[in-house]
Order: structure tokens, then sequence, then C-alpha cells
């Protein structure tokens, strides 16, 4: 249907862009009860299907919550220490009422609940596991140089793991988003892979393709009609994109991110509004963005540290949403926000290309740079000195007029 009356028109972009934004219950940031002070790395949360919060560590075993992350316990019992402190747990599952974890070096384990310990499950005892996901009633994990395997279920007390795709392959995200399995590996950016005809079919149309380093998968967040990837690791091939769910081209999507993209570590989604965590490398809190918003916010209110590394988001009774993110230094930390059950679903679209002019300087000799696309230009700090960029990127080196600072031309 096609509207003459531009007062009309206005009128209905503007409820367009206002229904689905975010309105905050909680003033601020609350920290987690039971995490003590010592603690220095959480490196990621995640919600089972029971409700219960599991947080993972670097040396301080795992954490759990059934009060929506008010308060955690800690889980320690049974878990091999190594070089004094327990083993670092990168991610974990929960399934059926079972807890997995996935660790560095020392497999897949499953928490007894019967006996209040962690039960390391056969396999692979020396894998590292970076990622873990329930798919179609089925646990899978991603390791490192050994592909995708999968959790079975025994007529014994244990579980074991057997190798379902890719031995010798690197993964470092498991998703599952609009009936798929998005696997995001260390080399091929993202996949989908099938488990019934087991293979990987690449989904990277409109990343950004030219990566020196390869770029590793940080995070993936759906919503109910669209995706938003984090690639992260280097300035090359970095970014937030998004897409349509019944498109296969992925947009830029990452206006008011003012970083460099090894930061980003954690997506999470609820309706149509994203939150993503900021880590290490010169972390900024959290970022939150709703569909129809020109752009991402900060949401950093009462956290006395960014560098935040895990995000989970769920909705907790109609209109609002809990979010508890994981913290490199503070613990663990929880805030309330509303996101409207009645959310407006935007279509994604490519931004317009322009032709821009720049003058920069390389080996003290001036370039003119006038092309199609944009350029990225970057201090070490993360802050950019020109306009967004669109389309494949190519790394041309550091400027001599700015010492500190590296050029992205992207075509």
């Amino acid at each position: 249907m096609y509207i003459a009356d531009m007062n009309i028109r206005n009128l209905i972009l503007l409820a367009v862009v206002t229904v689905g934004v975010t309105v905050d219950v909680s003033a601020q940031w609350i920290k987690g009860a039971g995490i003590p002070d010592s603690m220095s790395i959480i490196r990621s949360v995640v919600r089972g299907e029971n409700g219960v919060l599991v947080a993972n560590s670097w040396g301080d075993g795992v954490f759990m919550s059934t009060d929506d992350g008010v308060s955690w316990t800690s889980h320690v019992a049974g878990l091999p220490r190594v070089g004094g402190q327990y083993v670092t747990v990168n991610t974990a599952a929960v399934h059926n009422g079972n807890v997995y974890i996935g660790t560095v070096l020392r497999g897949i384990w499953r928490y007894d609940t019967s006996v209040g310990e962690w039960k390391h499950l056969r396999g692979f005892d020396s894998t590292t596991i970076h990622s873990m996901v329930v798919h179609n009633d089925v646990v899978y994990a991603g390791c490192f140089r050994s592909g995708i395997v999968r959790i079975v279920q025994t007529d014994k007390v244990e579980s074991e793991y057997v190798p379902a795709f890719g031995d010798g392959l690197t993964v470092i995200q498991l998703v599952s988003a609009h009936g798929k399995l998005f696997v995001g590996t260390n080399r091929d950016g993202w996949n989908i892979y099938d488990p019934d005809a087991n293979v990987l079919s690449d989904d990277n149309r409109g990343f950004l393709t030219e990566r020196p380093f390869g770029v590793w998968p940080r995070a993936f967040a759906a919503d109910g009609s669209s995706l938003t990837a984090v690639l992260g690791d280097n300035l090359m091939g970095g970014g937030v994109y998004a897409r349509s769910s019944d498109t296969d081209e992925w947009q830029r999507y990452e206006d008011g991110f003012p970083l460099v993209f090894q930061t980003i570590f954690g997506a999470a989604a609820v309706g149509t509004t994203y939150f993503v965590s900021t880590g290490y490398f010169g972390g900024q809190g959290v970022y939150v963005r709703t569909r129809g918003q020109q752009q991402w916010s900060p949401w950093n209110e009462g956290l006395p540290n960014l560098d935040i590394e895990g995000v989970v988001a769920w909705r907790r009774q109609s209109d609002t949403v809990r979010v508890v993110v994981a913290s490199r230094q503070i613990g663990l930390w929880y805030r309330d926000t509303i996101v409207p059950t009645t959310s407006v679903y935007e279509p994604i679209v490519r931004p317009e290309r322009k032709v821009p002019t720049f003058t920069v300087h390389r080996n003290d000799v001036p370039i003119i740079i006038a092309r199609e696309g944009l350029c990225y230009l970057y201090d070490l700090a993360g802050r950019r000195f020109a306009p967004d960029a669109v389309g494949t990127g190519v790394f041309l080196g550091g400027c001599s007029s700015h010492p500190r600072t590296v050029l992205l031309i992207v075509q």
C-alpha cells in the first residue's frame, strides 16, 4: 500500500522508530552476591533451559545462580587444578537438567547433582573446548583442532562425546538460531553445519574478506527476524554485522562503536534489541542498540570497570528483560530494562556507497585517495579519523603523519 500524504508517512515512520526502544528499569548495574573480591576473570555466562545461570572463570572454577543473577554459588568439587588454580573453564551448556562445561586442555565435564561434584566425560582428555550449544536436543562442542563433537548418552552413568565434523578444524563459536547451527571457525568466519548431511557450508557473504591474520568470530545473536554477528582479532576484518533472516548477505551494523574490533567479546538479543560486551583490549563496557535506532549506545552506569567479556539476556516477564554480564575484574553484574514484546522488525539494508577523497602520508609522500568505498584511519586507542566503511578491506600500513595510526582502505 502506498501512502501519498507526507504527514501520515512521517507519523508512521516515527512509530516504527520508537516502538521497541529500551527503557531502563534499573538505573544502573548491580553486582551479584557471592563472587569473591579476589575474582580475576569471568570468561562467559550462559543461561540454561531451566533458568540456571552458569558463569565460567579463569582459575576460580564455576559459579551458578538460580535467582536470575542476584546471587551466585561456587561449584568446584571434582575440578582438577592446574598450576595451583582450578582448570580454566571457557564455556557451558545446560540440557535436560545436566550442566556441562568446556575447559582448556581438560575436555568436557558434567555436574553430578547426586554427589555435588564434576565428572569428566570420556573422549579427548586433553582437548580445549571453546564453545558449547544445545541444538535440536543434542549438545555440541567446538574444539581446538578437533572440530565439532557431540555429547551422547550411554547406558552408564557417564556420558561421552564423539567426533561429529571437521577433525583438525578449530571451532571458536557454536550458536543455534533460526533452526540452524552456526559455526565460527578460526580461519573461515561463520558457517552453517547440517548434522544430518554432516556438511559445513559457508555463510560469509558480505563480510570483509581480505583478512591477513584471519578473523575469529567472537559472538552471534538472533532475534525474531534477524541475526547479528561479531568478528574480531584484528582491524582488517573485524566489526559488527547484521542481516535479516530471509537474506544471505551480511551488512555492516556498527555505527556508534568507537572501538577497535578485537575488544568485542559477547552478544545477546531479546526482541529487536541487541546487547554487545567489550573486553580486555581497552574494553568499553556494554553497548545496546534497538532496531530502528541510528547507532549503538554505551550502557555502563554503575560499572566500576569496563572490561566485560560475557553477556546474556532474557525476558523475565512481559516487557521486562534481565541482562547479566561477566567481567574480567569485577565479578558478575545484572540490570533490568524494558524491551516491548510488540517490537517492529525493520529490514536491514546496505548503507549508501560514497566516493570520498582523502590525503594521507606514507613515507612522507602524500597519497590522494579517491575511489569507490570509504577509508578507515585509526589510532591504537581505537579512535576513528574517517567515515564508516563498506565493502572489502585492504591494510596499507602506518602513516608517518600520524605515527600511531593504521590505515585501512575499503574498496
